[in-house]
């Protein structure tokens, strides 16, 4: 896609990301391109899982020893 296009992402597309956020941001986006045929980079799509509340479910923080 050229840069500047707006992505539409479908129903499908969304529940696949929401689906997947067990797996690395980079691993997710690989399957996502091959699955739909597209060539989004990972921040892109970690941006869009943000929006759509898709976290990994880490807390984001290291743990006290």
């Amino acid at each position: 896609m050229p840069k500047g296009t707006p992505i539409k992402y479908t129903e499908e597309m969304e529940e696949f990301l929401k689906s997947h956020t067990h797996l690395y941001r980079g691993e997710m986006t690989k399957l996502f391109n091959e699955k739909f045929g597209t060539n989004i980079s990972r921040r892109v799509l970690n941006a869009k899982c943000e929006r759509i509340g898709a976290l990994t479910g880490g807390p984001g923080r290291f743990s006290k020893a």
